[in-house]
């Protein structure tokens, strides 16, 4: 947990705005002491399209929250959400060694909920334990100090595609900011404006925001189901632009204004006046026209999120209702027409966990210290490298390829015999450990171990046999030891030029002499090494 004093700094990329928080931690809880927003240009529907638009806006938000709390940032809490958000349960088991639950069993026993087989282009971000059993007993929220041979874990793991945070981050890097780690925004959510009791009872949240709408469902305090819609705020704007021919940001201060999310609620009788497009003059509209064109959207989004959620077969643990919150359900008539569509009941959700505004008295800049241990997840791995510099992976003696081979690993304290070189009669050193036969080095053909079968070396050249066709007044080769060859070059020798494929004698070299008989004169003709008929009638 953050210590007293810290200071923490939150920041929600999203699809309309870019918001920074920055609270100081104290005994009571946290106290907010800056806030800052921009306009968001770089994302859609969640997912970063432009990396220098979305790093401006990041920038312009951590500046803005700077001056007010006279603190400078240098690392943040991210959020993430979009349409590749994925939530799955997943089981871990493993045996106690004393006994006694522990903390690092816990641990362990989390990793094997998380070691499950997930796409190559996906990543983890969250690993929620629901309940832990041990021995078979269930229903468990802390384990530790517990007394078991057996214990398991049932978890909510929670995938997001790896590009899509990766790009967050690296906006974040390209701004002056470390990312100490990524959290789900329907988590960060739920943890600020739902109350103890709703969690423990079951309870539905219903986050809609500008691009995305964020469902998440608490049943007996924990984090059951999650999911993501790809449709928001955005897209009843976009309804508002076309239905009354005007321009997006006007139907966005238009929609902020006076739109209502059921009809029934508008007064027939009121109107409100609409900028035209470019020179076109302003025109009046009913406001109950607005409230038509706004309506079917809302439902459309409800009616996807009502599907969504019974899907799960979590929805019927809700028991305490609906809690919406993000910057659409502050529309007039959202909570009546989600109380209508689920038969929920439903309430607007605002922070209730030990939040509050104050001290906002100017002081001395000071750095904001990053969290270690904030949030139970494990930070990204980009997060680790824009804080240190990269280290080696093997010793200074080593390389990657010999790390894990047989001769590096053997001790330096192993036992040495001689071993001979077939061309130098050089001695070498041999090594051996306890558990495998020695290995032994050869200054010529490198070190290896004997149960490995090393590759085919060519004999040395004193042993090959002679060429039959080497002329014989060309100088004879002499055999070169393991240094000379080394030291020296290689002695270049011209090729003679290809010729009969028989013989392999040269096209335009002169006919070789024929061999002197050596037989002495008084020795009879032999054909083949016998006596020739003639001489055998003679």
């Amino acid at each position: 947990m953050a210590e007293v004093g810290e200071v923490i700094v939150g920041l929600d990329i999203g699809t309309t705005k870019v918001a920074a928080i920055i609270g100081e931690v104290t005994e009571s809880g946290v106290d907010i002491i800056g806030v800052g927003t921009c306009p968001s240009e770089g994302l859609r529907q969640g997912v970063v399209v432009n990396i220098e638009a979305t790093t401006n806006s990041i920038a312009q938000a951590i500046q803005e929250a700077e001056q007010m709390a006279a603190v400078e940032v240098q690392s943040v809490f991210c959020g993430i959400a979009g349409g590749h958000i994925r939530g799955f349960s997943s089981l871990g088991q493993v045996s106690m060694r004393n006994r006694e639950v522990t903390e690092q069993d816990v641990a362990r026993v989390i990793e094997q909920a998380k070691a499950v087989n997930i796409p190559l282009d996906r990543q983890i971000i969250h690993t929620l334990p629901l309940e832990y059993m041990i021995d078979g007993q269930g229903q468990i929220k802390d384990p530790i100090g517990m007394s078991g041979v057996r214990m398991e874990v049932r978890a909510h793991v929670i995938t997001a595609a790896t590009t899509s945070v990766q790009n967050i981050i690296k906006c974040c890097n390209r701004a002056g900011l470390d990312v100490i780690d990524v959290v789900l925004e329907p988590l960060a959510s739920a943890t600020s404006v739902l109350h103890d009791d709703e969690r423990e009872l079951g309870v539905i949240l219903i986050d809609i925001g500008g691009g995305t709408t964020d469902l998440a469902i608490y049943a007996e305090g924990q984090n059951v189901f999650t999911s993501v819609i790809v449709m928001g705020g955005h897209r009843i704007t976009q309804d508002v632009a076309h239905g009354l021919h005007t321009s997006v940001a006007e139907a966005e201060a238009i929609k902020r204004k006076h739109g209502c999310a059921l009809v029934s609620m508008v007064d027939g009788d009121s109107s409100i006046e609409v900028a035209g497009v470019g020179p076109r003059p302003p025109r009046s509209f009913p406001r109950r026209f607005l409230s038509e064109v706004i309506e079917p959207r809302v439902e459309e989004i409800l009616l996807l999120a009502q599907e969504e959620l019974q899907q799960s077969g979590y929805m019927e643990l809700a028991g305490s209702g609906i809690v919406i919150t993000g910057g659409q359900s502050q529309m007039e008539g959202m909570a009546e027409i989600v109380e209508d569509i689920f038969n929920l009941p439903v309430r607007r959700g605002v922070p209730v966990h030990g939040a509050s505004f104050g001290r906002h008295a100017p002081r001395s800049p000071r750095a904001a210290s990053p969290a270690s241990s904030t949030t139970p997840s494990s930070p990204p791995a980009s997060a680790s490298s824009s804080t240190a510099p990269p280290t080696n992976r093997w010793p200074s003696s080593t390389s990657p390829r010999t790390a894990n081979s047989p001769a590096t690993t053997a001790p330096a304290s192993a036992s040495a015999s001689s071993a001979g070189c077939a061309t130098c009669s050089r001695a070498a050193p041999v090594r051996a450990t306890s558990s495998a036969p020695p290995i032994v080095h050869n200054p010529c053909r490198g070190t290896r171990a004997p149960w490995v079968s090393a590759p085919a070396v060519p004999a040395p050249r004193s042993h090959r046999p002679r060429d039959p066709h080497r002329s014989p007044s060309a100088p004879a080769r002499t055999p070169r030891s393991c240094s000379s060859r080394r030291s020296s070059p290689r002695a270049t020798t011209p090729r003679r030029p290809r010729g009969c494929a028989r013989t392999g004698a040269a096209a335009d070299a002169p006919a070789r002499p024929a061999p002197a008989d050596r037989r002495s004169p008084s020795a009879p003709p032999t054909t083949n090494g016998r006596r020739s008929p003639a001489a055998a009638r003679a």
